[in-house]
């Protein structure tokens, strides 16, 4: 009895770890929808939308700070 139930331990212990996407949802729909043509594409193209928009943000806040310290003048 202890035999079956160690199989079935080992059974659902399977079942529960699932491997890491090797791909985001995002990439793969851009791929699936044509607008790549690989996944390493269309990656790179996210990860470069996210690296400038983190970029603008830090400009927007560089900007609110001196308009707030000009107005203050």
């Amino acid at each position: 009895m202890k035999l079956i139930m160690e199989g079935w331990r080992d059974f659902l212990g399977k079942a529960r770890k699932k491997p890491k996407p090797e791909y985001s949802s995002v990439v793969k729909a851009l791929v699936s929808r044509g607008a790549f043509a690989t996944h390493k594409e269309a990656k790179k193209w996210l990860d470069d939308r996210k690296q400038s928009s983190a970029e603008l943000e830090e400009a927007d806040d560089l900007l609110a700070r001196v308009s707030s310290d000009i107005s203050n003048k």
